[in-house]
């Protein structure tokens, strides 16, 4: 074998769940110790409302520049015959 002193650690049980144990805590106690896991919860709620309300008004404003465009491509429409051109 090539690491002779690995085999001692290779043979023990590492215990992965444990069915006696049991782990009461109150409101409080869980609020003080999760609390930045509600903070980032709370922030990025925040961050995609507030993503979703940028990209809107890209979206929006996308299609009211796509709107005048085509408007004014009509109105500035060359000639279709070309005999005015010639001249």
């Amino acid at each position: 074998m090539a690491f002779p002193s690995l085999d001692n650690l290779g043979q023990q049980l590492i215990p992965i769940y444990d069915l006696e144990d049991s782990v009461t805590i109150d409101k409080e106690k869980f609020v003080d110790s999760f609390e930045f896991v509600m903070d980032t919860l709370a922030q990025r709620k925040g961050i995609t409302i507030s993503f979703i309300i940028i990209s809107s008004f890209f979206l929006l404003f996308g299609v009211i520049a796509l709107v005048f465009v085509i408007v004014k491509g009509k109105r500035e429409a060359p000639p279709q015959d070309y005999s005015e051109l010639e001249n």
